[in-house]
């Protein structure tokens, strides 16, 4: 029979590791690297279940299908971002925290999800009449629901981020995942319809959240008064309005699209626009969660908050720079592999959105800054006036169309991203110098690689089918890089580094 005391300690001792002080950043190296790889194939889990299921259901659904949820979802996502105030990065950059501060923000967090789905729901009835479309309220309204599963979920979550406990976030997303793209399938081929793409999204949530409360295995205690939970609420209110602006952005290029075009319109757009973005963040949000969790415990040593915040910038340009390189040059034969030949007119929309693609993947590099800094003021300020210009650049956009936003949503994003640094920077420890030897060389042979390939594929036979195609075009796209990227000054140096990496995937071993 099992002994309670020695049951009860055990669980104890399970909840006490969750709320130890950071320690000085011994092994930090090992952690940040098995956390990242850890992360990368939960993510990877998630977009391939999703690729899965968008070209399985692409081939079911028609355009109108996926255009009802995407307008839908340009709603939810503005109001699914206010669940938590904030509040999740603010658990994990701090370096003390009590059990009262976390329940309190699990209550707070619970009750805005609540509020939040319920506004959601009330607000598809008002959006409906507009959309003219009887399938769009119930729709809308049930995807309100991920607001309520988010705010349930992300205080656990930010707990096992905050002890760098990637390998059972990782079960969770992947479980969550598979059971997702199960349910979405099956549900597409019995014909239910767009209903296919809203149970994927409740499934995913779901399962997320029971898997990440059984994982973290503990329970919040009752709301108390003097916890000290209100300059984390303060720094959560300035990290979600200005996280909110960025996202009324990319819901208000949507709902612009729709306004000139139709359904279907904004169908091509928005699927062009998801293929560009769901690459990215399956990239960025694994190392975000990896990047704060390693610099909040290191802000203080600016040397070493210097060097490792160089490492993950240039980790993200290199993975991110090339895939859009490659895929930009290779759509026209990618997209119809993918999704079928009936989605032809996203190929020039994807390739005019691309730079807002590269924009919201350095976005995260600026992000780490202002959250393991403290300084979720500085972000907000710069939200609200980088949110004015593009709302203006969008409106003078959709004067031509789907085309016209979408070039508008890429100059604008790419100026306000170049120009946010030196603000982001200014006091921080990081300087132009390490934007820059970080960037330089992925973006040299991404466009030298770039280069190469449009001028192999204009010399390929017109009649050649897509998928040697893309071969031909990835394979010298790839060994252009390559070439490029290890001839560069200090390139081979940066390859021997990344290699060095490799051994702190092995649990156990020492890291610098």
């Amino acid at each position: 029979m099992v002994d309670r005391t020695v049951l009860t300690d055990a669980v104890m001792t399970h909840q006490d590791d969750l709320f130890q002080p950071f320690e000085p950043g011994e092994g930090l190296r090992a952690q940040s690297v098995r956390g990242g790889a850890l992360s990368m194939i939960a993510q990877g889990a998630k977009f391939a279940s999703m690729s899965v299921t968008t070209i399985l259901l692409a081939r079911i659904l028609t355009p109108e299908d996926f255009g009802i949820v995407a307008f839908a979802m340009a709603f939810v996502s503005i109001g699914y971002l206010f669940k938590d105030l904030g509040l999740a990065d603010a658990t994990v950059q701090r370096p003390i925290i009590t059990r009262a501060q976390v329940s309190n923000l699990v209550w707070w967090s619970g009750l805005i999800g609540l509020g939040v789905a319920a506004l959601l729901a009330g607000a598809s009835l008002v959006i409906g009449v507009y959309v003219g479309d009887r399938r769009f309220v119930p729709v809308m309204a049930s995807l309100s629901l991920l607001a309520l599963f988010g705010g349930l979920t992300l205080q656990h979550q930010a707990l096992l981020r905050r002890r760098m406990r990637f390998r059972a976030l990782a079960v969770v997303e992947i479980t969550a995942s598979g059971l997702a793209a199960a349910a979405a399938i099956v549900a597409g081929l019995l014909g239910v319809g767009v209903w296919a793409l809203v149970l994927f999204q409740l499934t995913y949530a779901a399962v997320i959240a029971i898997g990440v409360w059984i994982a973290a295995g503990w329970l919040p205690s009752r709301p108390s008064r003097g916890a000290g939970a209100s300059r984390m609420l303060l720094f959560g209110v300035h990290l979600t309005t200005s996280n909110s602006l960025r996202i009324l952005i990319h819901s208000l290029d949507k709902a612009l699209v729709f306004w000139k075009g139709s359904a279907e319109t904004l169908g091509y757009y928005s699927k062009a626009y998801n293929l560009l973005i769901l690459p990215i963040q399956q990239l960025t949000l694994p190392i975000h969660g990896v990047a704060v969790a390693a610099l909040s415990r290191i802000a203080g040593d600016a040397p070493r908050y210097n060097s490792y915040y160089r490492r993950g910038l240039l980790m993200l340009a290199s993975a991110a720079f090339p895939g859009m390189g490659w895929f930009v040059v290779s759509a026209n034969h990618v997209i119809p592999i993918a999704l079928g030949d009936q989605w032809d007119a996203s190929v020039p929309l994807f390739r005019l959105l691309a730079p807002a693609g590269l924009a919201t993947a350095l976005d995260a590099s600026v992000m780490w800054v202002y959250v393991t800094s403290d300084r979720a003021d500085r972000q907000f300020r710069w939200g609200v006036g980088s949110t004015i210009v593009a709302a203006v650049g969008l409106l003078i956009g959709v004067n031509w169309g789907a085309a016209g936003v979408a070039t508008a949503l890429s100059v604008v994003l790419m100026g306000s991203r170049l120009a946010e640094y030196p603000y982001c920077f200014r006091g921080s420890g990081i300087t132009l110098g390490t934007l820059g030897s970080a960037l330089w060389r992925p973006a040299l042979a991404t466009a030298l690689a770039m280069g190469a390939a449009w001028l192999v594929s204009g010399r390929l036979p017109t009649a050649m089918s897509d998928v040697p195609s893309v071969l031909i075009e990835g394979g010298v796209f790839g060994v252009a890089y390559a070439l490029v990227w290890s001839l560069a000054p200090g390139g081979l140096g940066e390859v021997r580094h990344a290699l060095s990496l490799v051994s702190d995937l092995i649990p156990g071993r020492s890291a610098r």
